[in-house]
């Protein structure tokens, strides 16, 4: 009893002492409300379209709406947080909003040119091609997808400087929220019949209303916070200018699309080789995996700035430290959410119809990949914040291009199972290269089972 007590208290004073446990609590807290709220949200859409065929034409636009504001902001977001979290952990806040202001100015570029070549590439396709997909929800979806380009941008400005609050909250939690308000004015008060167009104009507003709360937000936040003093120089200070952010952003831009290509393409491809139908079930049960994705998502964001600016300073204990930290947070209460939740998936599927029963095997599969990848942990993102873009980017599109040809191969024959099956192989081959190469390159270890087995055959204790 004596020996149980001192370990909780061992337990409680490490969990105290943790930035990664607490900062990763709350940020799961709001991730896990904003999942758990476009859960509900996803359930409302389905029932107030009422057909397992239009859902499923609603789930291919948001996927694609999705997919194109990620190509829009080639990887701009991302790059400008790992230069916004080294000058920001060293004070230098003039120097991390000219990153800002760089990154804004790049993204409204790249968002014109990309909404005018998707918009007359989908204008010169002859009208046959648009008789399962109707051309105007295309349309809709590349116009509004730069609204996920600059929500995702002051999404990850404020992850850098720890604001997880205000990373989190407006676009996890607030968005679907604003959805179901505009989806609920629509049928209630309107009395307007609801379909996936009409699903799509509430999700396209509801983007543009967030990203006007994160204008004020960041506005307010900016003038609160007063400049603080700059550390000594980096040694290697000019690859964290302004001036690098789109060396840095373009092999993360590939990285991305590879990334991208392996998180819609199984929706799409389902949409087009099998129909609305299955993709509607793949759907259904990719956003139910991801309620069990939220440690390893939550964490990896959190630790961003933590291991840039911790190798930024060549402190490698100290990267070690969180690498290891991370690592154990986000597997053991992966493992748990995942177990619960497939437990109760015959529920939470039947919510949905019996047209979606099919997405219990699938929601298995997706389950077990989020597992295998939160047990070899954060390697992808110890490669970006340690500026190996480019090694990322060669591991992501063979993983893309195993994805895509697995997803051909699979799907005739097994349909959203065999989507799923792809998603399985081609994740676990992107992170376990990925481990190989935090390892040799970096000399870290990143995954908390090889932790904890170096650890019991040097027979250290676990505490």
């Amino acid at each position: 009893m004596v020996h149980l007590r001192h370990a909780a208290a061992r337990l409680k004073q490490k969990a105290n002492g943790s930035r990664v446990l607490r900062a990763g609590f709350l940020a799961s807290l709001v991730r896990g409300t904003g999942l758990l709220i476009t859960f509900g949200l996803q359930l409302l859409l389905a029932r107030l379209i009422g057909d397992a065929t239009h859902y499923g034409l609603y789930a291919w636009g948001q996927n694609l709406l999705f997919l194109l504001g990620a190509v829009f902001a080639i990887g701009i977001p991302l790059a400008s947080s790992r230069l916004i979290a080294v000058h920001h952990a060293r004070g230098d806040q003039a120097t991390a909003s000219r990153v800002a202001w760089h990154s804004t100015g790049w993204l409204l570029l790249t968002c014109a040119l990309g909404v005018a070549g998707v918009t007359a590439l989908v204008l010169a396709m002859p009208a046959e091609r648009f008789v399962d997909f109707p051309r105007a929800l295309i349309l809709l979806a590349v116009f509004a997808a730069p609204l996920v380009a600059f929500t995702t941008l002051l999404q990850a400005h404020a992850r850098a400087k720890g604001r997880l609050l205000l990373a989190f909250g407006p676009t996890q939690v607030l968005r679907p929220l604003f959805t179901a308000l505009i989806a609920g004015v629509v049928v209630l008060w309107v009395g307007f019949q609801f379909g996936a167009m009409e699903a799509m104009l509430a999700l396209a507003g509801s983007l543009l209303l967030v990203l006007l709360l994160q204008c004020v937000l960041v506005a307010r936040s900016g003038r609160r916070h007063e400049p603080l003093p700059v550390n000594e120089p980096l040694a290697e200070e000019g690859n964290y200018a302004p001036s690098q952010l789109m060396h840095n952003a373009l092999p993360l831009f590939a990285t991305r699309c590879a990334t991208l290509t392996m998180q819609y393409s199984s929706t799409l491809l389902l949409g087009i080789l099998g129909g609305p139908a299955i993709a509607a079930s793949f759907f259904v049960a990719d956003r139910l995996a991801r309620l069990g994705a939220i440690p390893g998502t939550v964490v990896a964001a959190v630790v961003q700035p933590w291991l840039a600016s911790a190798y930024a300073e060549r402190q490698h204990e100290k990267l070690q430290a969180v690498v290891t930290e991370a690592s154990h947070v986000s597997l053991w209460p992966t493992l748990l959410g995942c177990v619960l939740l497939y437990l109760a998936a015959p529920f939470l599927v039947g919510l949905f119809g019996a047209d979606y029963q099919g997405a219990l095997e699938v929601l298995g599969i997706l389950l077990l990949g989020y597992v295998a990848g939160a047990s070899l942990g954060p390697s992808q993102q110890m490669l970006v914040m340690s500026g190996h873009q480019r090694v990322l980017m060669h591991i992501m599109t063979l993983s893309a291009l195993v994805h895509v040809l697995a997803l051909i191969l699979l799907i005739p024959d097994f349909g959203a199972t065999g989507a799923a099956a792809a998603t399985l192989l081609s994740t676990t081959l992107a992170r376990s290269l990925c481990l190989v190469i935090v390892r040799r390159r970096l000399g870290l270890q990143p995954s908390a089972l090889v932790h904890l087995a170096q650890r019991l055959r040097n027979k250290e204790p676990l505490s």
